[in-house]
């Protein structure tokens, strides 16, 4: 029997194909579940760190506009503010973190009219072990990181500080995030029109 007529009879014969097919079925649907419920942790951590990320950039450019210190001191409280909302935990996620990094650069510049700006910028990331099903694929660690920004741009009038922070979560659906949008920039225009009277 040559070879040819092997693979031939190899292809005809039916006996015990539905069990090898199932086989390799079942394997490739348990690796899809674990990439499932691993891409869920993902986005569960990334919301996670993108809060405590955008909150400790908040705290680093208020310290420098509000209270004066400089850029070291300003890195140091949004990098130390975001690792304390990052250890605070209580979210949602169930993914077994095996490292986190959190760095910060604060920057304080000055623009026409001796005005001062100052930005902070924070990024963060968290490491986290995949499910037992996606490591059928080979995959044993996945990283997680996000950047957040801050900026406060002095005024040389009195002037005060807000930050907005609009949500961009899932629940923000249906129109709602344009109507968050909407609703900011009629502030934002409301506030720049009473700055002018």
């Amino acid at each position: 029997m040559n070879m040819n007529n092997l693979v031939l009879s190899f292809l005809k014969c039916r006996n015990g194909n539905f069990g090898i097919l199932t086989a390799g079925g079942v394997v490739c649907l348990a690796a899809t579940a674990g990439v499932a419920v691993d891409l869920n942790r993902m986005i569960d951590l990334k919301t996670e760190l993108q809060a405590a990320a955008d909150a400790g950039a908040l705290a680093g450019v208020s310290s420098m506009a509000d209270k004066g210190v400089g850029e070291t001191t300003a890195e140091k409280v949004a990098a130390d503010f975001t690792r304390e909302q990052i250890g605070q935990g209580g979210g949602s996620s169930t993914a077994t973190i095996v490292s986190s990094q959190v760095a910060a650069d604060a920057e304080i510049s000055t623009g026409p009219g001796g005005v001062k700006a100052y930005e902070v910028t924070v990024t963060a990331s968290k490491s986290f072990e995949v499910s037992g099903l996606t490591s059928l694929l080979g995959a044993g660690t996945r990283e997680v990181s996000v950047v957040a920004n801050a900026v406060n741009e002095g005024s040389s009038s009195s002037a005060f500080s807000l930050f907005m922070v609009l949500d961009t979560s899932g629940s923000m659906a249906d129109g709602k995030l344009d109507d968050l949008k909407d609703a900011g920039i009629a502030l934002v225009n409301t506030l720049n029109k009473s700055n002018l009277e």
